[in-house]
C-alpha cells in the first residue's frame, strides 16, 4: 500500500509541477493527501473525548479532521516544495523522501512537538525493517521508507501526459529492493543474535521487576469516591505472591498511578513504603505540588523512587507534555480546559532529561 500511495504521489506531484500555478496546485494536492493520512493514522485521538462525552463532545469533528487538517499543512508544504525544485528522472524519489522526513522533523519539535504517525513507524510489526532505526534512527527510517515506497514512480507514466521512464530507472529500483532486502536481513540477522530474555546476559543479576497495572476505567480514575479503593488495588497488586525466582526488588506502578499527591500522604506512602521490599524501591508516577514563586501551586505531572523507609531516593518530572492533554498552549487565549485532569489549571514542564540513578537498579534515563 506503501508503494502505491506514494508511487501515486509522485506522478499525481509531478502533474502538479507542469500546471500553471504549479506551487499552489501541488501545495493542496499534498494538503489533501495529507488530510488522508493523518486522519487514517491519528482517528484515535479522539477516543479521548469519549470518556466525558457530555463535555468534549463538540471537540469530536476537531480531533478527527482539524488535526489531520492543520498537520496537512506540512505535507503541503512538502509537495509544493517538491513542485518547485524541478526534480527529475530518479532524484524525484529521493528529493520527496528529504522534504517529507524534514517536515516530519519540524513537525515533532514544533510548538513542543507532535511526533506521531511518523512514516518510519510503518515497520513496527515487521522487527527486521525495524532494527535499522537503531543504527539510522526513525527519522532516517522515515526517509527510506518514502524512497523505497516512491521510487517505482520512476518505472513508468501515464503515456497520455507525456511522461518517460528515468533513463536508469530498472537499475535504480533493482538497487533499492536490493538495499531494502539487505536491510531486512541485516535486521533478521540482528535478532537472532540477540540473546534470549531469560538468559543471564539479557538479565541484570538479582533485579526482579513488578509491573502493576491496575487497568482502571478513565471515568473513574479522577473520581474523590474511588480514591480509596484505587489505592487500596495497587497495594493489592504489590503484595501480590511472589514469583519462583523470588520477591520483587522493585515494584513499578504506572504513569499517575495515584489519583492524589502522593508524595503529600504520609499515610499513603507509609502504606506504600511497607508493600516496599527491604532493599527495594517502589517506583511510581504521581502527580506532584511545589508552591509557585510569588503565589499560588504549580503542578508536575512526575515520577518518585521510594525505599522501605518511605524514603524518596529519586524524581523526575516530565518535560514533553501532551497539549491540551496536560496543558493548553496560548491558555490565556484560547478559551478551552484541558481534557485531562489530575494537574490543578496545568502541568508545568520539567527541566529536561536526566539520569536517575537509584540503588539496587542500573541507571535509567529519559
Amino acid at each position: 500500500m506503501l508503494a502505491v500511495a506514494f508511487t501515486g504521489l509522485v506522478w499525481l506531484a509531478d502533474g502538479a509541477a507542469a500546471a500553471r500555478r504549479r506551487v499552489r496546485t501541488a501545495f493542496w494536492l499534498g494538503w489533501w493527501f495529507g488530510l488522508g493520512f493523518f486522519t487514517a493514522g491519528l482517528y484515535w485521538i479522539a477516543a479521548a473525548l469519549l470518556v466525558d462525552l457530555a463535555q468534549f463532545w463538540w471537540l469530536v469533528p476537531f480531533a478527527v479532521l482539524g488535526l489531520p487538517a492543520f498537520f496537512g499543512l506540512f505535507t503541503g508544504a512538502v509537495i509544493a516544495l517538491y513542485a518547485a525544485s524541478g526534480a527529475v528522472g530518479i532524484a524525484r524519489p529521493l528529493v520527496l523522501a528529504t522534504l517529507w522526513t524534514a517536515a516530519e522533523f519540524v513537525r515533532g519539535h514544533l510548538l513542543t512537538g507532535f511526533p506521531w504517525n511518523l512514516i518510519g513507524s510503518t515497520w513496527s510489526d515487521v522487527g527486521p525493517v525495524l532494527q535499522a532505526a537503531a543504527v539510522v534512527g526513525i527519522y532516517g527510517l522515515s526517509w527510506l521508507t518514502v524512497a523505497w515506497a516512491a521510487l517505482p514512480a520512476v518505472l513508468a507514466a501515464p503515456a497520455a501526459m507525456g511522461w518517460r521512464p528515468a533513463r536508469g530507472a530498472v537499475a535504480a529500483t533493482g538497487i533499492g529492493l536490493a538495499l531494502l532486502i539487505a536491510v531486512a536481513a541485516a535486521g533478521a540477522a540482528r535478532l537472532a543474535g540477540a540473546p534470549d530474555p531469560t538468559s543471564p546476559q539479557a538479565t541484570v543479576a538479582d533485579v526482579r521487576l513488578r509491573l502493576v497495572q491496575p487497568n482502571i476505567e478513565q471515568s473513574l480514575k479522577w473520581r474523590d469516591s474511588e480514591r480509596a479503593q484505587i489505592f487500596r488495588t495497587l497495594l493489592a497488586l504489590s503484595q501480590a505472591p511472589a514469583s519462583p525466582g523470588g520477591p520483587p526488588t522493585a515494584i513499578i506502578w504506572p504513569e499517575a498511578a495515584t489519583p492524589f499527591l502522593f508524595e503529600q500522604s504520609p499515610e499513603a506512602r507509609a502504606a506504600a513504603a511497607a508493600a516496599v521490599p527491604a532493599d527495594g524501591l517502589l517506583i511510581t508516577g504521581t502527580p506532584r505540588a511545589t508552591p509557585r514563586p510569588g503565589g499560588g501551586t504549580q503542578y508536575w505531572n512526575g515520577l518518585i523512587a521510594l525505599d522501605h523507609a518511605d524514603q524518596v531516593r529519586g524524581s523526575y518530572d516530565k518535560f514533553h507534555l501532551v497539549p491540551f492533554g496536560e496543558y493548553v498552549p496560548l491558555s490565556q487565549v484560547l478559551p478551552i480546559g484541558r481534557i485531562a485532569t489530575g494537574g490543578g489549571d496545568g502541568f508545568s514542564a520539567g527541566p529536561g532529561p536526566r539520569t536517575l540513578r537509584l540503588p539496587g537498579l542500573p541507571a535509567v534515563s529519559r
